[in-house]
């Protein structure tokens, strides 16, 4: 007979499933479109390959874990276990940090438009990529031992630290202090970019008030939403997971609400920011 924890897993790996198509079709677009072979598309790839990295490990290690074991004594001293969790942090690390650096990179467009090129060329795309991957490893090598580790436990539906010293000091400053320090970055960069967008466009239209239709300023406003809408949706979306793992979950009274407001969120998030 299925349980709760069977159904949830079902929809762990639909998420997931949903999640990999999107991320890999923007992985596609990329590096398809000529437009996006640029700093910003190679920070767009690497951010797309973390996602996906988050949701293969959900989809098809913890969501089968979870439907088809029935013996949990011992899971979270499992090896695969504890790897599998320190390589799915490294991947959320990296998800969350290169989206950190395609808001500098627009930043960086918008600020310096006559050094942008010069700043952000191939080869400084290069090292900051390389910079995103090393730092997300090296960020999870405290995760490392049976008494500081970062695990699914299936009764629970839920990954989450280990209840040691290590373990919870990790999440607290490994975890939520440096997520809300990327979201912060990410919120500063992106408003001082819409700030000068802003600006640059009505001393635009100032100087060029005879020639300017209605058409043009209509397209202009429409890339100031549109890059407003994307970075507040973004911004947001990073901040409610965060929140929601850390603070909401610790309200949840019921295996239901502990799924949504941990695992869930966690997925929807990665699947939607491809």
């Amino acid at each position: 007979m299925l349980e709760f924890r069977h159904y949830a897993s079902i929809v762990m790996f639909l998420v997931s499933i949903f999640g990999t198509v999107s991320n890999c079709l923007a992985i596609l677009v990329v590096l398809k479109n000529s437009a996006l072979k640029s700093s910003f598309g190679a920070l767009c790839f690497s951010h797309c390959v973390a996602n996906l990295g988050v949701l293969v490990i959900f989809g098809f290690f913890a969501a089968p874990l979870n439907f088809l074991l029935n013996n949990f004594e011992n899971i979270n001293s499992s090896f695969a276990n504890q790897r599998m969790g320190q390589i799915s942090l490294m991947f959320y690390n990296a998800s969350i940090v290169s989206h950190l650096f395609v808001s500098i990179n627009r930043f960086v467009f918008i600020i310096f438009p006559t050094k942008a090129v010069q700043l952000m060329g191939r080869q400084t795309t290069g090292w900051i990529i390389v910079f995103i991957w090393v730092l997300s490893i090296v960020s999870v090598s405290p995760l490392s031992s049976e008494t500081c580790n970062f695990t699914f436990t299936p009764p629970s539906l839920q990954w989450g630290y280990s209840d040691t010293y290590c373990g919870q000091t990790y999440a607290q400053y490994g975890d939520f202090y440096f997520g809300i320090t990327v979201v912060g970055l990410v919120a500063l960069f992106d408003m001082i970019t819409l700030t000068k967008l802003r600006r640059a466009n009505e001393v635009w239209q100032s100087k060029n008030l005879q020639a300017t239709t209605t058409k043009t300023i209509n397209v202009r406003r429409s890339n100031e939403l549109r890059l407003f809408a994307q970075a507040l949706i973004q911004g947001c979306l990073l901040l409610i997971v965060l929140c929601s793992f850390n603070i909401f979950s610790g309200f949840s009274d019921t295996a239901l609400s502990l799924f949504i407001t941990t695992t869930l969120v966690c997925q929807i998030f990665h699947a939607s920011d491809g």
